[in-house]
C-alpha cells in the first residue's frame, strides 16, 4: 500500500514514520521540505497539562483587555477581520465552562504522556538527543492571577495532570536565571521541550528516509477522485499515485479539504518568535510566562521566546510591531539577559475555531485522513497523532474514543 502524507511538520513526519515502521510504502510531500514551518519556529515546549483550550470560560473576561491592553498577546489585522469573523464567531461561541471541560477531556489522552511519546518516536534515532524529559517552570504575575484560573486547575486535578507550587525566593535559589524576576511561579512535572525543534523534526525525516521512505518537495494543488476514492496527489511536479492520502498539511490545509467535500473552520493562527543567540544566561528548564503569554526555551546556543496570536492573512508579511512588543517584554522580564543578537521568526499556527485537531477517516473519500488543526499543540501532540492515524490505517487502531477529533464534525462541501 503506498501513504501519501501531505505536510512534512512534526505531525507528518510522526505519521510517516510511524507507517514505514508498519510496513507501508510512504511518500511524504511538502512544498518547502521537511520542518520548513511552524515545526520549526514553535516554543520548543511539551506542554503536557495544557488541555484548556484558549478559548476557555476566561476569554469572555479577558478580551476586552486584551482588544485595548497595549501589552496585549492578542493582535488582529482590521483587514482579515471581515474573513475571519465565522472563525471568530465559533470561537467565542464555545468559550464556556461547559465546551472547555470536554475539549479538555478529549486533549488529556492525546497530549499527557508528551514526553514520552517523543522518547517513543525518536528512539535510537538521532533526533532523540534533542529531546529534554523534564519539569517545567510557569511564572505568574502573581498568587491573584493564578488563582484566577481556578477552572483550569480544577479541570487539571480532574485530569490527573498535577503541579506543583514553589516559592519565589526557593526558585531563585534553585535557578540564578530568575535571580533579578518577579511573580508566583508554579512547577509541571513530567513535561519538558525540545533542543532544536527544526533540527529535530528534520532528524526524524532523515531517518525516515534511511528505512526507505520517499520525501517529495512539490506543492499539492489538489486530487485526482475516482469511485469515492483518492487515486492521486496532483502536484506541481508529477501527479502521485496512492492507495491512501493523508492531510497533515497545518493551517494550508482548509483549501485541500475542501477539495475532499468538507468545509472546516480552520484558520492560520500566527505566532511569533525571538531567539537571543549566544545569551549571557538561560534557565535550567522550560518556562511558560503566564504574564505576556510566551514561552521559554534553552536552546542549544540561544534562548527561544515564542508566543502571543496573530490574526491576520496566511500570506501578510510578520508584523514588525509584534516584534517590538515580544522583545520589549523578553527585556522587561529578564532586564539582566545580554546575547550577541536577535533572530526572528513567524509562522501560522493551525487552528480550529473548537480549538480540537481534525484525526481520523474522512467520509467524504472513502481512503483519506486528516491529521492537521492542533493550534498552540502540534509539537506536543505530534508522536501520539501519527502513531493513531498509522494504526488506524494499518488496520490496528487503538481502544481510544477519539470522535471528538472526528473531521466529519463540520459541514460538508461541494467537491
Amino acid at each position: 500500500m503506498t501513504v501519501a502524507v501531505i505536510g512534512a511538520g512534526i505531525v507528518g513526519v510522526s505519521t510517516a514514520l510511524y507507517l514505514k515502521r508498519g510496513g507501508a510504502n510512504v511518500v511524504l510531500i511538502d512544498r518547502e521540505g521537511p520542518a520548513a514551518g511552524t515545526s520549526y519556529g514553535n516554543a520548543g515546549l511539551l506542554a503536557s497539562s495544557f488541555v484548556i483550550p484558549t478559548n476557555g470560560p476566561t476569554l469572555w473576561r479577558d478580551l476586552p483587555g486584551y482588544l485595548v491592553r497595549s501589552d496585549s498577546p492578542l493582535f488582529l489585522d482590521p483587514k482579515h477581520l471581515l474573513k475571519a469573523m465565522p472563525w471568530i464567531v465559533g470561537v467565542m461561541r464555545r468559550a464556556n465552562r461547559k465546551d472547555a471541560r470536554t475539549a479538555a477531556h478529549a486533549m488529556a489522552p492525546l497530549i499527557a504522556n508528551s514526553p514520552d511519546e517523543h522518547l517513543r518516536l525518536a528512539k535510537d534515532t538521532p533526533a532523540e538527543r534533542f529531546i529534554v524529559n523534564e519539569d517545567m517552570i510557569g511564572l505568574y504575575a502573581s498568587k491573584r492571577a493564578y488563582e484566577k484560573e481556578a477552572f483550569a486547575w480544577k479541570t487539571r486535578e480532574e485530569l490527573d495532570l498535577p503541579h506543583q507550587l514553589i516559592d519565589i525566593e526557593a526558585l531563585r535559589e534553585q535557578d540564578p536565571f530568575f535571580a533579578q524576576v518577579e511573580g508566583f511561579p508554579i512547577i509541571y512535572p513530567n513535561h519538558g521541550h525540545i533542543k532544536k525543534p527544526g533540527a529535530y523534526v528534520q532528524a526524524l525525516s532523515e531517518h525516515f528516509q534511511t528505512l526507505g521512505g520517499q520525501v517529495v518537495k512539490a506543492e499539492v494543488s489538489g486530487f485526482t477522485t475516482e469511485n469515492g476514492k483518492v487515486r492521486a496527489v496532483k502536484t506541481d511536479q508529477d501527479d502521485i499515485p496512492c492507495e491512501t492520502v493523508v492531510l497533515a498539511a497545518g493551517a494550508w490545509s482548509k483549501d485541500l479539504m475542501k477539495a475532499l467535500g468538507i468545509d472546516i473552520p480552520l484558520i492560520g493562527e500566527r505566532g511569533y518568535h525571538l531567539e537571543f543567540v549566544n545569551p549571557s544566561m538561560m534557565p535550567k528548564t522550560a518556562v511558560m510566562m503566564t504574564k505576556g503569554k510566551f514561552g521559554v526555551a534553552p536552546m542549544e546556543d540561544r534562548l527561544r521566546c515564542a508566543g502571543l496570536v496573530e490574526i491576520a492573512a496566511l500570506d501578510a508579511p510578520p508584523n514588525p510591531r509584534i516584534f517590538r512588543h515580544l522583545e520589549d517584554t523578553v527585556r522587561e522580564t529578564f532586564p539582566e539577559l545580554t546575547f550577541e543578537r536577535i533572530e526572528r521568526w513567524m509562522g501560522p499556527r493551525p487552528t480550529i475555531s473548537d480549538y480540537l485537531p481534525a484525526i481520523g477517516a474522512l467520509k467524504t473519500v472513502r481512503n483519506a485522513y486528516a491529521a492537521f488543526g492542533h493550534q498552540h499543540l502540534g509539537l506536543t501532540a505530534g508522536p501520539r497523532t501519527g502513531r493513531i492515524l498509522a494504526d488506524m490505517i494499518l488496520g490496528s487502531p487503538d481502544n481510544y474514543d477519539w470522535s471528538a477529533f472526528d473531521p466529519n464534525r463540520f459541514k460538508r462541501a461541494p467537491m
